[in-house]
């Protein structure tokens, strides 16, 4: 059962694997392409596959909330957890306490971005929240408000 299943938040926070009991550090799936690369998203229901004009078929995406895949890996067995979250979902290190940090960036696309707000509970943190909204992005400054 998911933590969205289960209304509540997942918790980014130390974790040990229930195979192995080594540390388990958190991450997220990337779609890759030569092109561009994605937060793996979840879509619910079952996949639609349809007949595509010149040949073979196509991925008939529904509209649904987005969420993407957050997950935990075992550094001793490779152990894998995923869940299907949005950002609101997810509770970094668990800590309700939390700073806000004003970030200006570069995207991986070259675009500029400046007064981009995250919260954390500490620098590390907003980054990585940052990161997950905007992968492969370069942080041009960061300030604590």
């Amino acid at each position: 059962m998911t933590a969205l299943m289960r209304n509540r938040p997942v918790s980014v926070q130390e974790r040990t694997c229930p195979k192995c009991n080594q540390s388990m550090n958190p991450g997220y799936s990337l779609e890759e392409s030569d092109v561009q690369k994605k937060l793996t998203r979840w879509i619910d229901g079952i996949p639609n596959l349809k007949p595509a004009l010149l040949a073979g078929e196509y991925l008939d995406v529904p509209e649904s909330p987005k969420r993407f895949m957050l997950g935990f890996c075992c550094t001793g067995c490779g152990f894998i957890e995923l869940y299907a979250v949005t950002e609101a979902d997810v509770q970094y290190h668990g800590d309700a306490a939390k700073c806000e940090f004003v970030f200006k960036i570069r995207t991986k696309s070259g675009c500029i971005i400046e007064n981009t707000v995250m919260q954390g509970k500490d620098a590390e943190a907003a980054k990585y929240r940052l990161r997950l909204r905007y992968p492969n992005c370069e942080i041009l400054e960061m300030e604590e408000t």
